[in-house]
């Protein structure tokens, strides 16, 4: 993960980036499970989440996996979903499950 006065820029280009490949859904958070890291890969910056720090995960509603994410990660996920709908007009998308 990104650190120093770049990483807000760099994070949310990383979540800007895989919400347009779709990687990743352009979805409102509702709901967000908090848990010690598995050394699974975020799904932003793609680094490995240590057992050590917190992973926050939800389920990806288009296909029922799991979508994993460092704090910051996750923060430039959703405001970078939140930017898309305010662009492109997209329908919000709520999720209500984690």
């Amino acid at each position: 993960m990104p650190h120093g006065p770049r990483l807000s820029l760099d994070l949310r280009s990383m979540a800007r980036d895989r919400i347009h490949d779709g990687r990743l859904p352009v979805l409102f958070s509702m709901v967000i499970a908090a848990r010690y890291g598995m050394a699974a890969d975020c799904s932003v910056c793609a680094k490995p989440i240590e057992q050590h720090r917190v992973r926050y995960a939800e389920e990806d509603l288009r296909d029922g996996g799991s979508l994993l994410f460092h704090l910051a990660c996750h923060a430039a996920w959703q405001l970078e979903c939140l930017q898309h709908m305010a662009t492109a007009g997209a329908r919000l998308t709520m999720a209500t499950r984690a």
